[in-house]
């Protein structure tokens, strides 16, 4: 996951020398002698309205340059990859027949990364209403030509993620934040309900639609898994069973259904596991997260898959023995792991800015030393 890393230094003009012709993470890829396990490339799902419109509008101080391209994402997390035009700020505005929502978000140019400033969904009561009418509103389809797209670029380099809209409680993130979105569960269970059931029916057919895409392997579902966001009294409810649906779909198609997981893992892993998930990518290892690989092998074994691995503290590592201790670091991994079958070392959330070209380099040379089958 060279996303971030790339697009920063692209914006900021300090890519290495040996990067400084790619025009996009697939190609620093490449020339990194990476295998490709695409992620970002592969936004095949678009939102349809029909009674309801998205729209967004650039504000704020203005940008060094005058696009940003970053991770940003409509309501539901399914526009891609949006640039930032011009500013800063972007102002979204969500109209259906009941009533607007309005969120805005803002890019932090030092981080490389944007930040959600107003959630769309604040007041449960006065904007519930038009959250009903936009989930009951919305169909997802599949943009088969830009598939198509992907799969000529990756010819036999590598694999692509089929991104598909994340779980309900994500969606509940996405409209009301984290905060807001524990007091409206607690306080109005029955809605919420209601939203769930509404939106699970909308994901489910978007699932069947594009499990049979030619070429696809891996879909990959849109969340943060986190303990500190998906707490485990919860998961069931708005996790657990609308990923049984599609798992099911999925694995009669003989494919695998990975999600997003790069925070505190120990207290859900189970349970993301039971309920047909195959594997988590971004997985973070200490100090961010709290679990060790070799945990996670003893406890659900190498048929679930296990993408992560590479962490900042080595990524960004300046000292002059970086390179010793990028290759101890990844050689203790893998004795860890003991059974090498089912991980992907790769970056845990993203590879950041900061990180030194040469302790990728390192890393990729510690895999094909140690990642090796006897």
């Amino acid at each position: 996951m060279l996303y971030q890393y790339f697009y920063v230094r692209h914006y900021n003009r300090t890519l290495p020398p040996e990067l400084s012709r790619c025009t996009n993470p697939l190609e620093a890829m490449r020339a990194l002698g990476a295998d490709l396990f695409a992620k970002h490339e592969a936004y095949v799902v678009r939102p349809r309205y029909s009674q309801c419109s998205f729209n967004y509008a650039f504000q704020g101080a203005k940008l060094k340059q005058q696009t940003m391209k970053t991770c940003i994402n409509d309501v539901f997390g399914n526009t891609g990859n949006l640039d930032f035009e011009g500013y800063l700020e972007r102002h979204d505005s969500v109209k259906t027949p009941q009533g607007e929502l309005r969120g805005y978000w803002r890019y932090d140019e030092d981080v490389g990364a944007p930040f959600k400033v107003k959630e769309y969904w604040t007041d449960f009561d006065r904007e519930f209403p038009a959250v009903r009418a936009l989930l009951t509103d919305i169909e997802f389809t599949v943009d088969k030509a830009r598939w198509a797209r992907v799969m000529k670029t990756l010819g036999n380099d590598g694999i692509a993620h089929v991104r598909i809209p994340p779980t309900p409680l994500k969606i509940l993130h996405w409209l009301a934040g984290l905060e807001n979105t524990v007091y409206f569960h607690i306080d109005h269970p029955h809605e919420i309900a209601e939203l769930v059931a509404v939106y699970e029916r909308k994901r489910l057919a978007l699932v069947k639609e594009v499990v049979s895409l030619p070429g696809s392997v891996v879909f990959t579902s849109g969340d943060n898994t986190d303990t500190l966001t998906y707490a485990p009294d919860i998961y069931e409810e708005l996790c657990g069973h609308s990923f049984r649906q599609i798992s099911e779909i999925i694995h009669q198609e003989g494919k695998v259904l990975f999600t997003h997981a790069c925070g505190q893992l120990r207290a859900i892993i189970d349970l993301v596991a039971d309920c047909g998930v195959d594997g988590v990518e971004g997985v973070a290892t200490e100090p961010i997260g709290d679990l060790r690989f070799g945990e996670v092998r003893n406890r659900l074994g190498p048929r679930f898959i296990l993408q992560g691995g590479m962490r900042y503290l080595e990524e960004e590592d300046t000292a002059a023995d970086a390179k010793e201790r990028i290759f101890g670091w990844v050689q203790n991994l893998f004795e860890e792991l003991g059974d090498k079958r089912g991980f992907i070392l790769s970056s845990g959330c993203c590879t950041p800015p900061e990180a030194v070209y040469n302790n990728l380099l390192a890393m990729r040379d510690a895999c094909w030393k140690y990642g090796k089958f006897n």
